[in-house]
């Protein structure tokens, strides 16, 4: 019985292993066709012509991502017109040629989210075997669509400091950057800094705005659709797109705009970093109630990027083909009370209105009818504080008597 157990057990792992081969197999070749289908990609289109102006069929282009080494092939049509499917971000470079014309080369073609960029090329004549380079540019002018956008890339996010909301590095604090962004009245508490909470974009509606994380929706500024997202991680954050007014059909239901974030990619060589932000109450300033002692506070946010190809040896070699990103951050908050007016709770002396714990003074004396010298107090018991300011427009009186037992009002 021992061995027939461990046999079948054996048998039983044996399929568990091969699902999951195949199933990692079946990711890897339905992985371009799903990402196809995000709309945190870009489009290049262009027309091929000759010295003449006419159009040029048939002519091979070849749009090669520069940091994955991934190559898209592509053939001009009647009207020597192409148009890759979507790519991911980055850097470009796009080669064609055809019999009788001199290879065209063109470098630094920069393909952002949801842009579609046009890159038309008229081939010289010449052998093939010549190249005619130029150098990309952008474009000054967007042709292609009609939406109003503002892109912010990731080296805003290296060269500026990130706004902190309270306990979280926010990646959307950048659209402070952007034109028309109007963000929510300061009052007093410090979750709310950096944060497009009730914020508005071209006197649209306050939460009106939708976002985007590699082209699905995580939901609205308030509450992000129950998913209590507040926003993608910094460090995996390639580009942020915000689009304001005339959406593509691919958007539409949103008056307030659109905030598009598109992750990192993995390139072809493997690459990572680990950082560590921290904040401490032993760095910070007193404040206006210094001596009553300094807010605790202990804040780390910590984490790891890793990216590269996907790559398993004698299996699978994922150079210029398929790659990987993978960004892990985690944020350990504790905290006092904090010391926003708006944060402030009140403790049971504080509704009973003494609030001597606030003063950094010592209580005032008092001399009391049989001579002794006592800590001070009002009519009601609570305590003088020593530089005290009352307000001298209350007029109330409580009842009591002097030394000699004469009833007074005070």
């Amino acid at each position: 019985m021992p061995k027939e157990t461990a046999l079948v057990g054996e048998t039983m792992r044996t399929p568990n292993r091969v699902a999951w081969l195949v199933g990692f197999v079946a990711w890897i070749c339905l992985a371009s066709s799903v990402q196809a289908q995000r709309a945190d990609r870009g489009l290049v289109t262009g027309i091929v012509t000759d010295p003449t102006g006419s159009a040029v069929a048939g002519a091979t282009v070849k749009v090669r991502n520069d940091s994955t080494g991934v190559e898209t092939v592509l053939t001009t049509n009647e009207a020597g017109a192409y148009t890759t499917p979507p790519l991911i971000l980055g850097t470009y470079s796009i080669t064609v040629d055809h019999a009788g014309f001199k290879a065209a080369l063109r470098s630094g073609v920069q393909v952002m989210g949801a842009e579609t960029i046009r890159q038309d090329v008229t081939l010289a004549v010449g052998a093939v075997s010549e190249t005619v380079e130029v150098k990309g540019e952008a474009e000054t002018l967007n042709t292609t669509t009609a939406d109003v956008s503002h892109t912010v890339d990731e080296n805003y996010y290296k060269a500026l400091p990130v706004i902190m909301g309270a306990d979280v590095r926010l990646a959307e604090s950048v659209l402070q950057m952007q034109p028309g962004y109007l963000p929510m009245k300061p009052n007093g508490d410090p979750m709310f800094r950096g944060s497009q909470f009730n914020s508005r974009i071209n006197g649209g509606q306050t939460r009106a705005t939708e976002n985007f994380f590699d082209g699905a929706a995580f939901g609205y500024a308030s509450g992000h659709q129950q998913s209590q997202e507040s926003a993608p991680s910094v460090e995996a954050v390639q580009e942020v797109k915000v689009i304001t007014t005339s959406y593509l059909a691919q958007y539409g239901h949103t008056s307030g705009g659109f905030i598009e974030y598109t992750s990192k990619s993995g390139t072809n060589t493997l690459h990572g970093s680990a950082y560590e932000y921290f904040g401490n109450d032993a760095l910070n300033a007193a404040g206006f109630f210094g001596k009553a002692g300094k807010t605790p506070y202990r804040n780390n946010d910590f984490g790891f990027t890793v990216g590269g190809p996907v790559v398993i040896p004698k299996v699978y070699d994922g150079h210029n083909k398929t790659h990987f990103f993978v960004n892990i951050d985690w944020t350990r908050f504790r905290s006092g009370v904090l010391p926003g007016f708006g944060n402030t709770t009140p403790t049971d002396a504080f509704k009973a209105g003494n609030f001597s714990s606030l003063l950094t003074g010592n209580q005032a004396k008092m001399t009391l009818c049989d001579g002794r010298v006592v800590n001070a107090v009002d009519a009601l018991g609570n305590p003088i504080m020593e530089g005290a300011i009352y307000n001298p427009l209350v007029t109330a009186t409580v009842p009591t008597t002097d030394c000699k037992g004469n009833p007074v009002n005070v």
